[in-house]
């Protein structure tokens, strides 16, 4: 199997702009004969907490049609991060496209605290990825352990984490990968962003560690790249 982390920098609510960017790199995974591609933390918007009232987006918005019909194409699932509107409030969520299937979402379900006047968690999410026994995590979810024991209790074959990190962030969450990758005896990976988001510089450094913890694989702080995966 082969996953593509794609590490990139989004323009702040450019959506439109931003889908753009994604389908270049979805055809760059799919040339590699990717499996799985998958980006960043609300990657669709830029990780702006602050701004999430104005560009939240539905499941069923119109643009996001054509990730469906690149992987209906390609034969490739698609995961991208937006800020989703129910009639609840709004989500950080991740949004699988797979080949002729119905759009899956997966909801972040431990919000940091900075993060809780903006966003509502979404309880009971399903923590795989339909059709691949691979186990998510949004960001902070990789420090609850809860959530972590949860994914585990599927039996998952890899974790894969989509996060927006600063430096700081970065080498807290390697402590945390490594450590879970350990225990678990089980491959982890995370996938970063680069530029400016809410007041931060992103760190990029997407990465992969091994079941053992060992750092098999990075990316640099800077540059947008895709990190392949090859399990």
């Amino acid at each position: 199997m082969k996953i593509s982390l794609v590490q990139l920098c989004p323009i702040t609510g450019n959506i439109e702009q931003n889908i753009s960017d994604h389908i270049k790199w979805i055809n760059e995974a799919g040339s590699a004969h990717s499996n799985l591609v998958i980006f960043p933390e609300l990657s669709l918007t830029g990780y702006e907490p602050t701004l999430a009232k104005e560009l939240a987006i539905s499941k069923d918005d119109a643009r996001l049609r054509n990730f469906q019909e690149l992987s209906d194409e390609k034969c490739i699932s698609i995961a991208v991060g937006a800020p989703l509107k129910n009639h609840k409030g709004i989500t950080i969520s991740l949004l699988l496209f797979h080949p002729h299937q119905h759009v899956q979402v997966y909801s972040k379900q431990y919000l940091h605290e900075d993060e809780v006047p903006f966003f509502i968690p979404e309880k009971n999410q399903h923590p795989l990825v339909n059709n691949f026994p691979i186990g998510l995590a949004i960001c902070y979810e990789i420090s609850v352990a809860e959530h972590i024991g949860n994914v585990m209790a599927k039996r998952p074959t890899l974790l894969l984490s989509s996060v927006a990190k600063d430096q700081r962030g970065v080498t807290n969450a390697y402590h945390e990968l490594s450590d879970i990758a350990i225990k678990n005896k089980l491959p982890v990976a995370m996938v970063n962003c680069v530029g400016h988001a809410d007041g931060m510089r992103c760190a990029g450094q997407s990465a992969f560690w091994d079941h053992n913890g060992n750092l098999i694989k990075q990316l640099d702080s800077t540059s947008e790249a895709i990190l392949p995966l090859e399990l």
